[in-house]
């Protein structure tokens, strides 16, 4: 039996009674009675007031109060008073089957008369009360029921033999009412105490709680907080307000945020702002300034808390100090982005090596690495002495510093250079930078400067610096990252100059071998000088004289009187003789490719550059450069060969890079220099620096007695290409070409050989004299007695030509065919490595006095 649990007992007062021994006083008793059972506290009491108080007006032997749960089968209190044989009697009979239960559902009073004949008292609880050996008088039970809910069932039994009226019943159910509303009163009352007690309890329970979480977050090491719903702060442990310096009333609300870093706080804020609209919890890093103004990186989490329907109600949070870590991952990212420069440098000295390329790249992966605002890669420039700026990275610069600057090491560059070891210098120290360089720096808002020694196997090669517009100066640790890195950069450096070394060599081999074979595929006019005649001999005694010493020769002679086979000799025994022998004509190369011939060009320099190309004067380095027909040098070209000339040095077309050479000059004319320096054709500083010892070579009419030599000498060679047999030369012919004045001197003669030579058909020279004969006409520079003697010699060859001018017929047309195809594959052009003079291997007068005599015109062809 389960019963209710009061704090203390029904007190019955002595006042209160229900009217005694009066039936029409029922309803009055019933109203004392209502007043009495409010003050009862206890499911005994109520049965025991019901029995005292009602027995007067009706007959029963015990009151019974059985209360359900609700919604349930199960009983949650009854008071069955001291029939306990009848109480065993319903153990077998489920509740469903029960007086009581009959009442409650049915909320209709439920009356036992006989319980031998009622036929709604179930077989089991007769079986049960008869094997109490009970005789049972009456049972009525009333429901017990509020305007509220139902609560259980009111019975009374009588003795055996006793009746109860409608009355009788009726009454019970109005005490039925009042019943149901004192224990309904009662079991409110009980469950608003103990709510009211848990409460207590609970308040009691949270209070301690929250005075031992308190505790516990004053005394942790973290620093914790709490806002609420709206984000406005309203605790912050010791920890927190001792770090900030701040007071709890400085910090609630938002004035928390006047300790977060200006350059974090609207981040922070934004970030905060969106965790109250989305109630969802967040973390964030940020800086918080301590005490003494110095701020540290922590880590922000927050939390929301929620009520029953779901609604944030408060905000818990905590910062914890991560300024060690992020260093740590600041110093890693750092180690890392390095390594990364390191790799690229590595990369970019491997995949290039044009210099001023992987310097470029190489200065703007450390401006951007370092966080700085210029970087420029300086090389000695062994002409001035200082340092040329080759590489320059200032995206935001004004312009006045550029590549190619010179710069003269002073103050702490120059003491770095000295001690191979890195220097920083700021801006308002004057003395520390060279005064025009200073200018610049200023002038480009530099603040301060590091200057890193580029230094490979104890040897400078080069300056790095980098300098910021800012205050920020460089730290110890960038210095050392950066004379670490400097020893790649200058292996880098070393590794382009050698390469350019190394290919400006092999393009310049590879010029001479090309240029040599063409000399050698060419015709070399003479084998050797022949000749004894007293002018030639003085010739070559000066020849002799000059050839020991490096001085400028210029060679002066009319056309074709063997200038270039004298600049040969002089060459072959100087000291370079086994050196390159460079030869240029001035007067068969266009004026605008004359100076890229002589001084090369640079790719792209100017339309139609597709590939680098090396100058004359690079090939003939070391060696010898002979300038043929000097005097049609154009003006405008003469005061860079002259510079080239005195300085021996010159830039290619298209290149800032000054070169050096080393040469032997010759040069030679047919024309009269003083007279074209008087007319303002020729430039008197270039004559001067030409004429430091000319050599004459006398004309062939000169030396007349050489020509029997000469004609010999080029019979014998003509005759071994033309794979011909001439033993003799007829006197008369011979004679003939000594009488000729030569106006084309050897070059002449030589031409006029090798055309007997081709018209000759038998052992014997045949010699065209009718050529001579008929210049001489043209001329009318012949005396009566020459022409006479011309005259006789031409008939007497005549004759012997004659019957052979069939076969000349044919040769001819064989050697026009030859040309015409000469010229056609050559488009037109007569001389050059791609000319028809070269296509044919003969020399270029000689073609072009074939072509004049056959009259072909090359521009035909063009």
């Amino acid at each position: 039996m389960t019963q209710m649990i009061s704090p203390s007992k029904c007190e019955i007062s002595g006042d209160v009674s229900v009217l005694q021994r009066s039936a029409g006083r029922r309803y009055e008793a019933v109203l004392c009675l209502s007043e009495i059972l409010s003050q009862c506290r206890e499911p005994e009491d109520l049965t025991k007031i019901l029995s005292d108080q009602l027995r007067e007006f009706l007959e029963f032997l015990q009151f019974y109060i059985i209360v359900y749960k609700e919604n349930s089968t199960e009983v949650e209190w009854m008071v069955v008073g001291q029939e306990k044989s009848l109480v065993a009697g319903y153990a077998d009979v489920p509740v469903e089957q029960r007086p009581s239960w009959q009442a409650y559902t049915t909320q209709e009073p439920f009356h036992i008369r006989d319980w031998n004949t009622d036929e709604r008292v179930p077989a089991r609880l007769k079986d049960g009360i008869s094997a109490q050996g009970l005789d049972v008088g009456p049972l009525v039970f009333v429901p017990l029921t509020t305007p509220h809910r139902r609560l259980g069932a009111l019975g009374m039994s009588g003795s055996p033999g006793t009746e109860y009226s409608s009355d009788d019943i009726g009454f019970l159910r109005l005490i039925g009412r009042v019943v149901a509303f004192a224990i309904d009163d009662n079991f409110n009352l009980r469950q608003a105490q103990a709510a009211r007690a848990e409460l207590e309890r609970q308040n009691e329970k949270l209070q301690r709680s929250e005075r031992e979480l308190r505790d516990v977050i004053e005394s942790i090491p973290s620093m914790a907080w709490s806002a609420s719903a709206d984000g406005a702060a309203e605790f912050f442990n010791r920890r927190w307000l001792d770090y900030a310096g701040l007071t709890a009333e400085q910090a609630q609300g938002w004035g928390w945020t006047t300790a977060v870093h200006p350059d974090d706080l609207k981040i922070l804020v934004e970030y905060w702002q969106g965790m109250l609209v989305s109630g969802k919890p967040g973390e964030i890093e940020g800086r918080l300034r301590r005490f003494d103004g110095v701020y540290r990186w922590f880590y922000f989490r927050a939390t929301p808390a929620f009520d029953e329907s779901g609604k944030v109600v408060k905000w818990y949070g905590t910062n914890t100090d991560i300024e060690l870590r992020k260093k740590a991952e600041q110093n890693l990212a750092v180690q890392n982005t390095r390594l990364q420069l390191l790799l690229k440098l590595t990369n970019q000295i491997t995949s290039d090596l044009e210099l001023r390329k992987v310097l470029r790249a190489i200065s703007a992966s450390i401006r951007e690495l370092m966080h700085c605002d210029l970087v420029h890669i300086s090389l000695p420039d062994a002409a001035s002495g200082k340092f040329r700026v080759h590489a320059l990275d200032f995206p935001d610069g004004r312009g006045f510093v550029k590549e190619e600057l010179l710069i003269t090491p002073a103050g702490v560059a120059k003491r770095a250079l000295e001690t191979l070891e890195p220097a920083v210098r700021r801006i308002g120290n004057r003395e520390d930078f060279p005064p025009d360089y200073y200018e610049l720096l200023l002038a480009e808002g530099v603040k301060s400067q590091c200057v890193i020694p580029l230094v490979n196997q104890g040897r400078v090669v080069g300056v790095l610096a980098i300098a910021r517009t800012t205050d920020n100066g460089f730290t110890p640790e960038d210095i050392d990252f950066l004379k670490d890195a400097s020893g790649q950069i200058a292996i880098a450096i070393e590794n382009c100059l050698a390469f350019r070394e190394v290919t400006e060599l092999k393009e310049k081999l590879a010029q001479e071998k090309l240029y040599l074979e063409s000399e050698i595929r060419g015709d070399m006019e003479f084998g050797q000088i022949v000749g004894h005649s007293p002018a030639l001999k003085r010739v070559l005694q000066l020849v002799e004289t000059v050839a020991a010493v490096d001085s400028t020769v210029l060679v002066l002679g009319e056309t074709g009187t063997g200038k270039e086979l004298i600049a040969r000799a002089i060459h072959d025994s100087s000291r370079r003789k086994d050196r390159t022998f460079v030869k240029v004509n001035c007067a068969a190369i266009p004026t605008g490719l004359l100076e890229s011939e002589l001084f090369g060009h640079e790719k792209g320099a100017f339309t139609g550059a597709i590939i680098q190309k090396i100058g004359r004067l690079e090939l003939a380095d070391q060696g010898t450069l002979f300038l043929d027909e000097v005097g049609d040098i154009p003006l405008e070209i003469q005061p860079k060969l002259l510079r080239a000339l005195q300085e021996r040095e010159f830039e290619r077309l298209g290149s800032t890079r000054t070169r050096r050479v080393n040469i032997r000059l010759i040069a030679a004319t047919n024309r009269d220099l003083e007279k074209m320096m008087a007319e303002h054709e020729f430039r008197s500083d270039l004559y001067y620096r030409l004429n430091v010892f000319p050599i004459r070579i006398p004309p062939l009419r000169e030396r007349k007695e050489d020509i029997p030599l000469l004609v010999s000498y080029f019979v014998e060679k003509f005759s071994k290409q033309m794979q011909k047999k001439i033993d003799s030369i007829p006197t008369a012919v011979m004679k003939s070409l000594k009488i000729w004045e030569w106006p084309g001197n050897i070059r002449e003669l030589e031409n006029l050989v090798e055309r007997a030579v081709i018209l000759t058909r038998g052992r014997s020279l045949e010699a065209p004299l009718s050529e001579l004969r008929k210049v001489a006409v043209d001329n009318g520079e012949r005396t009566p007695a020459d022409q006479d003697n011309i005259a006789r010699i031409v008939k007497e060859t005549i004759k012997a030509l004659h019957a052979n001018s069939a076969v000349a017929d044919q040769d001819t047309k064989k050697q026009r065919d030859a040309i015409v195809r000469a010229l056609t594959e050559s488009n037109g052009r007569v001389g050059g490595t791609d000319g028809a003079a070269a296509y044919m291997g003969l020399n270029r007068t000689t073609l072009l006095a074939r072509m004049k005599k056959l009259g072909i015109d090359a521009r035909d062809y063009a």
